[in-house]
């Protein structure tokens, strides 16, 4: 095993732990994919050249668990950029995202909102990707690439509708403030909550413990036996996700920068910038 393959685990015991938000469960729609992966589940495909597994992709329909904390509907988790860096992701916003190779290639990826649209300029590219674009009312909005439908969302008072293109049509639905279900085709998939504890789908439970310094990812096995997945704890400036022989992420943040490790080796950085407003000026001390 290397140095590199897991984390600084005396810095982990040494942390100076401070409590986590309450939990919460709050059905919501992350368009943008700015996230920073948590736990990513897999498909095993098989191919001519044999069995692989793939990621399977994020999905923009979930709910927000707190503390910036996203589970979508595809069962992955992940932290949202715009939650943990403080921005809008329906304001204008540029995000400067640099990682190794972006590093070798003295180039950044820029992630530009303005104007209902979000659009990607790569290393040594000239011209902007559009990612999507928005059309509609805040409560029924259209996404949309190059004029091309991607899905609908329609919020209404007890429910959050999607549609994709493929007309595939899902639906969260409220029953009361701590019990949702979702409505896939003809499944219905509970999610609840009950003080610290979020159970989701009976597939994975999220408690806090430890005078809520503690954040644990718990996949439900048969009988309702807890398996930790993930640890997740946190400092004023600096958040670890780990498993069992402490490998896993390091997010750690100065002001408008969030820089990401893999165990020990940073991969990724990123750098907000918030565009000031036409017309206004700077006070004067």
């Amino acid at each position: 095993m290397s140095a590199c393959s897991t984390l600084n685990i005396r810095e982990i015991r040494n942390l100076d732990r401070v409590a986590f938000a309450p939990l919460r469960l709050d059905p919501d729609v992350e368009p943008t994919d700015l996230r920073v992966e948590v736990l990513r589940q897999t498909r095993r495909e098989t191919t001519t050249n044999g069995t692989t597994y793939v990621d399977v992709p994020n999905d923009p329909l979930g709910s927000n668990l707190g503390n910036g904390l996203f589970y979508d509907m595809n069962e992955n988790f992940s932290f949202r950029l715009d939650r943990l860096l403080g921005f809008a992701h329906d304001e204008s916003f540029i995000l400067k995202k640099a990682t190794t190779s972006s590093f070798l290639n003295n180039g950044l990826e820029v992630y530009a909102y303005a104007n209902d649209s979000l659009a990607l300029v790569r290393p040594n590219r000239t011209r902007s990707r559009p990612q999507y674009h928005t059309e509609g009312p805040a409560d029924s909005l259209t996404y949309l690439r190059k004029n091309n439908f991607k899905y609908a969302v329609v919020e209404r008072d007890s429910a959050l509708v999607y549609r994709n293109k493929r007309k595939v049509k899902e639906a969260i639905y409220t029953q009361d403030e701590n019990r949702y279900y979702l409505q896939r085709r003809r499944k219905k998939i509970d999610f609840s909550q009950q003080g610290n504890e979020i159970n989701l789908q009976e597939n994975y439970l999220v408690a806090l413990s430890n005078v809520d310094k503690t954040m644990t990812i718990y996949e439900l096995r048969r009988r309702g036996r807890r398996v930790p997945c993930l640890t997740i704890e946190r400092s004023q400036n600096k958040v670890f996700v780990y498993d069992q022989k402490y490998r896993g992420r390091k997010l750690e943040f100065t002001e408008n920068t969030l820089t990401i490790y893999e165990n020990k080796k940073p991969v990724a950085r990123y750098e907000l910038e918030i565009p000031k407003k036409a017309g206004s000026t700077r006070a004067t001390p």
